[in-house]
């Protein structure tokens, strides 16, 4: 039976949706990419890479922003909430600030804008494999070329971002690899009231051994599982009067790599799936800064093997709002179920939620709460002898403050909760980080990050303890 019960959120300053509602984070797909041992779902507290800043579809980028330090938490950036829109004199983020004269000039071609970037990381691991016993140690080159064009301000308006991230060990080569992805933004205002939003990725990448969601302990790897993933988002939102009205969906296509630690391999393969979803959404303006929201979701898997095959229905309602001008965002109510397809698996219901808060205590210091809930199938096998679905809730508290015009102080505390439904696992993680990024000139950007990662798990051997630590100098035109 499903659990039912109702969730509060709040959503403050989230990189708005494809149907232009504040959901998930839009990013790189290296900074948000969905890791394979938990492939439905985004992480914040686990290992991300070249964390880059969030750019709301069809926008140009944004330069001279923080840049995460490889195999750290990234550094939230958010774009302009709803408020924000309906009122662009209010507060403005740290991390969004604009700084004409350190932010790259970039090239003209052709009606293309063209912001061409290099970024070299060297990051010590404490901990690679994120094994309980006999951690093994590295040090860890990421090479990153990148690049994003658009074509200004209009009425159609574009985003293409390309980039590639090759990764080398000093000590164990077997596990280099090369990464590269791709994301086009697209955004079309057809009249005053009407815009049409398209956003197409592409990614390919390898997954960090602390994304493992495994029947046995992680141990030594010979190469990291490759995972891969493309999708098309599509919205289209009309306002009429003080009412909006939105509908989403789209296609997301993802395969992943068995794994094989001390000689044995792990199906990840059954999880190779195709995602549909569609997503309607009502506002209303209550007052200027306040809008009514009502969303509901239905996205249905299909998986390779057929198994896992499901549907998630999920409804939320809340509002955007601004408080004094210190507060600003998205509070939302609602309810997700994930159901599968087949009735021997049965069903699981329970807390969603949406956290995103935004405060703006003075003109340098900005403070984000961000977290979500979702669910998350697994190889694992619960009670029943069927696989065990995973309930995932994130926490994650940030403070930016500018020291300098052209330094950037960031500290990080996240907290994860992995609640293996039908058998006795629960995993809690907790990560603690700093992130220092001094801006040289329009052109050069340096950076370095400190990050302590623990999970303790009811489970014997799947706790560990990692330290991370590096530097990364970014090149830009």
């Amino acid at each position: 039976m499903p659990i039912a019960s109702l969730a509060i959120g709040v959503t403050v300053g989230r990189q708005p949706g494809i149907d232009g509602e504040a959901n998930e984070p839009y990013c790189c797909p290296l900074c948000c990419a969905r890791i394979l041992a938990m492939p439905r779902r985004f992480t914040s507290a686990l290992s991300l890479l070249f964390a880059v800043t969030a750019l709301p579809i069809g926008e140009a980028p944004v330069a001279a922003q923080v840049l995460a330090t490889p195999g750290f938490s990234s550094i939230y950036t958010p774009s302009p909430t709803p408020a924000d829109q309906r009122d662009p004199t209010g507060p403005v983020g740290v991390l969004l600030r604009q700084r004409p004269e350190l932010q790259p000039e970039g090239f003209w071609v052709e009606g293309l804008h063209l912001l061409p970037s290099a970024s070299v990381a060297t990051i010590y691991d404490s901990n690679i494999f994120a094994t309980q016993s006999n951690p093994a140690s590295d040090v860890v080159l990421h090479l990153r070329p990148e690049l994003n064009a658009d074509n200004g301000p209009g009425l159609i308006r574009y985003n293409l971002n390309v980039y590639g991230d090759i990764v080398r060990y000093a000590s164990h080569e077997s596990l280099d690899n090369p990464n590269f992805g791709t994301t086009l933004g697209i955004v079309g205002d057809l009249a005053s009231t009407l815009r049409v939003e398209s956003r197409t990725s592409f990614l390919y990448d390898h997954s960090d051994p602390a994304s493992f969601v495994l029947p046995s302990a992680n141990g030594t790897l010979t190469h990291l599982p490759v995972h891969d993933m493309i999708g098309e988002q599509i919205s289209v939102i009309r306002d009429i009067g003080r009412w909006g009205l939105g509908l989403g969906g789209g296609y997301r296509r993802e395969t992943f790599e068995n794994i094989t630690i001390n000689g044995v391999t792990f199906e990840q393969a059954q999880l190779n799936s195709n995602v549909f979803n569609v997503s309607p959404k009502v506002t209303f303006d209550l007052t200027p800064l306040l809008r009514g929201v009502v969303r509901g979701e239905y996205r249905h898997e299909t998986d390779a093997a057929g198994i896992l095959n499901s549907s998630t229905y999920t409804v939320v309602t809340g509002v955007d709002f601004e408080f004094r001008r210190l507060f600003r965002g998205t509070a939302t109510v609602g309810y997700r179920e994930h159901v599968h397809d087949s009735g021997a698996f049965g069903s699981v219901g329970g807390i969603t939620y949406g956290l995103d808060l935004a405060w703006y205590p003075s003109e340098i210091v900005t403070v984000t709460l961000t977290g979500n809930q979702d669910f998350s199938d697994t190889i694992l096998t619960g009670a029943r002898g069927t696989p065990a679905v995973t309930d995932v809730k994130t926490v994650q508290a940030q403070v930016d403050c500018e020291v300098l015009r052209q330094v950037v102080l960031s500290g990080i505390v996240s907290y994860e909760n992995d609640d293996y439904q039908s058998t006795t696992r629960r995993d809690d993680a907790t990560s603690a980080g700093a992130n220092l990024v001094y801006t040289i000139n329009r052109y050069w950007i340096a950076s370095t990050q400190y990050r302590y990662v623990t999970r303790k798990s009811t489970q014997q051997g799947f706790s560990y303890d990692r330290h991370q630590a590096g530097v990364v100098f970014k090149l830009q035109f």
